[in-house]
C-alpha cells in the first residue's frame, strides 16, 4: 500500500533491515508477529513509528523499518 507519510501504518510495506545478509519486507499487520533468527519484532510495536527509525527484537538486536525501495522486491 502506498503511503506517503513517513508513519509507519497497517497495510503498509517495510523492510526490515538487520544487516546485508538479513532484509525482509514485510506488509504490516496488527496482531501479527516477524520472526527471525534475531529475535521476533511483533508488528503492533511498529504502528506508528517512522521509516528510518529503529526497533529492538526480542533477543536485544536493532532493526532498521526502512520504505523498500522497488530493488527490495527482487
Amino acid at each position: 500500500m502506498l503511503n506517503p507519510s513517513d508513519t509507519i501504518a497497517e497495510g503498509d510495506d517495510v523492510l526490515l533491515y538487520i544487516d546485508h545478509m538479513r532484509r525482509w519486507v514485510k506488509k504490516v499487520k496488527r496482531g501479527s508477529v516477524f520472526g527471525s533468527d534475531r529475535g521476533s519484532l511483533k508488528h503492533d510495536d511498529i504502528i506508528g513509528k517512522k521509516y528510518g527509525d529503529k526497533a529492538i527484537l526480542s533477543l536485544g538486536y536493532e532493526v532498521y523499518l526502512l520504505r523498500p525501495l522497488l530493488m527490495d522486491y527482487v
